[in-house]
């Protein structure tokens, strides 16, 4: 599962003719702009998941798994701390405690 960053990342390059060339700042430059507000972290995580391969010295690509990552419909986002068991009791309530 992607993140929203990583999301928009692919999404980015994607819309960049899907290849691109990480510059000296660590950002990455597709058909000759910069893609800006994605941090070098975003990348990296991206080509160690798969999702973005290395193809030469500083070029990376969108990757098979990457282009059926952007087609696949968004999941629904759950929110971890909303999740309770049904063994979950709700606190006691005290008078006086408000």
């Amino acid at each position: 599962m992607l993140t929203d960053a990583q999301h928009l990342a692919l999404k980015k390059l994607r819309d960049h003719g899907g290849e691109g060339v990480i510059d000296k700042h660590g950002k990455v430059v597709a058909s000759g702009e910069r893609l800006l507000g994605l941090e070098p972290v975003t990348w990296l995580r991206l080509i160690t998941t798969g999702h973005i391969e290395v193809r030469g010295d500083l070029r990376i690509g969108i990757t098979a798994k990457g282009r059926d990552a952007l087609a696949a419909a968004p999941g629904l986002k759950v929110n971890p701390h909303g999740i309770q068991g049904s063994s979950h009791q709700q606190p006691a309530r005290h008078a006086g405690a408000e």
